[in-house]
């Protein structure tokens, strides 16, 4: 619709004041962005009745259009804290479970492994992208350096069967 209003203005103006494209939709734009340089040719008394309706619709969709992104803003800061919350509660809950160091090869393999027999497991990883893979699957993972004694204990080190 944002993209859409110009050529509506333009249109309107071509109809309601016969003037050529290029002049319509110059006249739109200057409306639309509330540039107000100066009027292309006179309005009639029905083109300035346009004009003011095409105001109200351009404010109206660019409200609306920052609304949306807000909305969509609020919505992926929200859903990011809301799995970094879950993610630490399960990594707070979990016990009798393997920390795997590293998501290389063969930590690939062994987690592929454990997930097919139901095995709880978290993995602890350095790259962010490795980790972003883990999450998608539903895995438990830790950011962070796995000779690092924190990294471990945030991992569950103190609860888990096995690393």
């Amino acid at each position: 619709m944002l993209l859409t209003l110009p050529f509506i203005g333009a249109m309107g103006f071509h109809l309601i004041e016969g003037w050529g494209w290029f002049d319509s939709l110059y006249m739109s734009l200057i409306t639309l962005t509330t540039v107000g340089y100066m009027e292309v040719h006179p309005l009639s008394e029905a083109g300035r009745a346009f004009v003011m309706v095409l105001l109200v619709l351009g404010l109206s969709v660019f409200i609306y259009s920052l609304a949306a992104l807000g909305e969509v803003i609020v919505r992926t800061e929200l859903y990011g804290w809301r799995g970094n919350r879950q993610m630490t509660r399960a990594l707070e809950e979990i016990q009798h479970h393997f920390i795997i160091c590293g998501a290389g090869r063969m930590g690939w393999a062994l987690a592929l492994e454990l997930a097919d027999q139901s095995l709880p497991f978290v993995i602890v990883e350095r790259d962010e992208t490795i980790l972003d893979r883990c999450r998608d699957r539903g895995w438990l993972a830790v950011e962070g350096d796995a000779t690092d004694d924190d990294i471990l204990a945030e991992a569950g080190i103190a609860r888990a069967r096995g690393i």
